[in-house]
């Protein structure tokens, strides 16, 4: 995250636009995962208004939206991916049974 505010800086948006796609899908995912534990830490409490929790979690959760849902951000940044250098049956990454 550091470094792509410093990228973006020193060289402005268009060099560094999937960075910041990919800060905006994992920053509010994050912020949702640690308001949903402290909700599960807290119990019923959590949903009060004596904890603030319930109101972090809705943010969270708002910011997901707000400046686009996770799936648009995720389809530019897939759409910058270079293409892979085998087929689906030539990939590395596929377990077989003959091993």
């Amino acid at each position: 995250m550091l470094r792509t505010a410093e990228r973006l800086d020193s060289d402005g948006h268009q060099a560094v636009w999937r960075d910041v796609s990919m800060v905006k899908v994992a920053v509010p995912e994050m912020a949702q995962r640690i308001a949903d534990r402290a909700m599960q830490l807290f119990g019923a409490m959590g949903g009060s208004d004596d904890a603030p929790i319930h109101r972090a979690y809705a943010v969270a959760r708002m910011l997901r939206i707000v400046d686009g849902p996770d799936e648009v951000h995720l389809r530019q940044i897939f759409r910058q991916e270079r293409p892979a250098r085998w087929t689906v049956s030539e990939s590395p990454y596929i377990t077989r049974g003959d091993d």
